[in-house]
């Protein structure tokens, strides 16, 4: 994808081979981690209702990949409070690494 016009518009020849040297590297920085079915688009508004009240969670974006994508997504969103709770049991039930949850967090 570098070589794409609009990325060559945007970073300099420099700054590609960086990305490139950084795509190169993924595999010794990123954990090892099985893939599983992901939601991939999860965040606040994925939830919503049926006509009879009932909560149901809409899935635009489904993939096979690491869980914490979700985490990633449900993270940005600004989460309220309440989402403490299920990011600590996600903690709990899953192998996640140690310096989970991010020093910032974004509870409101």
């Amino acid at each position: 994808m570098v070589g794409q016009p609009r990325v060559e518009a945007a970073l300099d020849a420099g700054d590609r081979a960086a990305l490139e040297r950084l795509c190169h590297r993924l595999p010794d920085l990123l954990p090892d981690r099985p893939p599983c079915l992901t939601h991939g688009d999860l965040w606040a508004q994925s939830l919503m209702a049926t006509p009879g009240g009932r909560p149901a969670l809409i899935d635009p974006a489904v993939s096979y990949m690491w869980a914490e994508v979700d985490l990633a997504h449900v993270w940005s969103t600004s989460p309220p409070a309440e989402a403490r709770r299920f990011f600590e049991v996600y903690a709990e039930l899953t192998s996640l690494d140690g310096d989970w949850p991010p020093g910032q967090t974004q509870w409101t």
